[in-house]
């Protein structure tokens, strides 16, 4: 583990748990209302992930909590992930500790399996975690399915390193584009964790 820590190919693994799915009520809730996703980059292609992502709108938090809502005590740090994926001169993170959130902007992906990733920092307290909640919401029908991952506390601890690819899944039913959005939040054993540069693949089977 130690040679892994200094190569930089350690990665957070993650737990996923029970899948949950919501069908909203209202009309207007079927009308479109994500935001072009961006260009894509190999990104993870140091930790032996050739997948081609593009950035969460904001991901890296350079400009504040613009394009997430944040609840509690979520705020941005100048502490930026020491791999510098999304820009040299990045110099920022999120802290999140117990009790807040932040979730982000709706984006649209492509129906084949979309994938998450993101850079953590985690805290050496056993019995904390992350969890991090995927929500992909079908335009046409307006069904909403959440694929949570929990990220434990105590590994890699105050070290950032990136999560598992995180799979989302794909089982609305529609051909268009659908809507994804991140939701972020501590839990367990009250810690601090900080999170950045959250990116979307969103063409895993390929």
């Amino acid at each position: 583990m130690k040679r892994l820590i200094r190569s930089g190919l350690l990665v957070l693994a993650v737990v996923p748990v029970a899948l949950t799915s919501v069908q909203p009520a209202s009309a207007d809730a079927l009308l479109p209302q994500c935001a072009p996703s961006g260009p894509t980059e190999q990104v993870f292609a140091p930790w032996l992930d050739g997948a081609r992502y593009f950035a969460a709108h904001n991901g890296g938090f350079e400009q504040g909590t613009a394009d997430w809502t944040v609840t509690g005590a979520a705020s941005v740090v100048s502490e930026n992930e020491s791999f510098k994926v999304g820009d040299p001169t990045d110099a920022s993170g999120l802290q999140l500790k117990a009790g807040s959130s932040a979730t982000s902007t709706a984006v649209c992906v492509g129906v084949e399996h979309p994938t998450v990733r993101l850079f953590v920092k985690a805290p050496a307290t056993l019995g904390s975690a992350l969890l991090i909640e995927a929500t992909v919401r079908n335009p046409d029908t307006g069904l909403a399915v959440t694929v949570p991952h929990v990220v434990v506390g105590g590994v890699n601890a105050n070290r950032w390193a990136p999560t598992a690819p995180l799979l989302v899944t794909s089982a609305l039913g529609t051909v268009l584009d659908a809507e994804l959005t991140v939701k972020i939040s501590p839990i367990g054993v009250p810690a601090t964790w900080r999170i950045d540069d959250v990116y979307v693949d969103p063409f895993k089977s390929r």
